[in-house]
């Protein structure tokens, strides 16, 4: 009896002990967040200006891209001084007996409209008996009353374009990159000097013009993210 009495006194004063020598689990610090915003394009066609404009036998219609938000990411790398902790775990570098660099490696998301430039879907039907070839046409842009020319690589498509008759066909034209746009105002997209006629010899005998007028804002979008940090010390094949 005295035996049992010992032994369950043993056992209750070794699990108290070891209920007290015991180390808390801690959670992992969680992630820093970051806000990260952009604005969205909003183009919403006037009613004065026709979906489908036609003369002289070419049916064009413009409508503006699908915008979205896409992800991106800056790195950076700081030297920053450890703290004790981290110190103490200081391999040295050989070749001069002191502790490699430590540093701090911070990847920041950020968030960025796509495309980043003004866009239009374009589409054209040739109604010609002919061949109709886009060459030659001057795609301007007015953005709050002034007009703004782009390179052609813009509305290269457009330049290169060769649509047999009765048929059509879809291209793509961009323009002035979106971070020089006010955040609202009216927005017009010109065709130039479209050839919708031509002689026997194939010489252009008739050029038409070609307009659209949008209403231009912008919604923004934000959103939230992790911040990746990590802390170390520089190694001799990392520096």
């Amino acid at each position: 009896m005295k035996k049992n009495l010992r032994t369950t006194l043993f056992v209750s004063i070794s699990a108290a002990i070891l209920t007290g020598c015991q180390v808390p689990t801690t959670e992992p610090a969680p992630r820093p967040q970051k806000t990260i915003s952009c604005k969205l394009p909003v183009l919403t066609l006037l009613p004065e200006s026709a979906g489908r404009k036609e003369k002289g036998g070419i049916e064009i219609s413009v409508d503006p891209v699908t915008y979205k938000t896409e992800r991106g990411q800056n790195k950076s790398r700081t030297v920053v001084q450890p703290n004790f902790g981290e110190a103490i775990l200081a391999p040295t570098d050989p070749s001069t007996g002191r502790p490699f660099p430590f540093v701090e490696d911070r990847v920041e998301p950020y968030l960025k409209t796509s495309p980043d430039r003004l866009a239009f879907l374009i589409k054209i039907n040739n109604k010609l008996p002919r061949v109709f070839r886009g060459a030659g046409t001057v795609v301007q842009y007015n953005v709050a009353g002034k007009l703004i020319a782009v390179d052609q690589t813009g509305y290269g498509e457009m330049l290169g374009a060769i649509i047999p008759p009765r048929t059509e066909m879809q291209l793509t034209v961009t323009g002035p990159s979106l971070d020089t746009l006010p955040d609202q105002g009216t927005i017009g997209i010109f065709f130039y000097d479209v050839v919708t006629a031509t002689d026997a010899a194939g010489n252009v005998t008739e050029k038409q013009n070609f307009e659209w007028f949008f209403n231009y804002s912008t919604k923004p979008v934000e959103e939230t993210a992790p911040i990746e940090i990590q802390r170390h010390f520089l190694g001799p094949n990392q520096r």
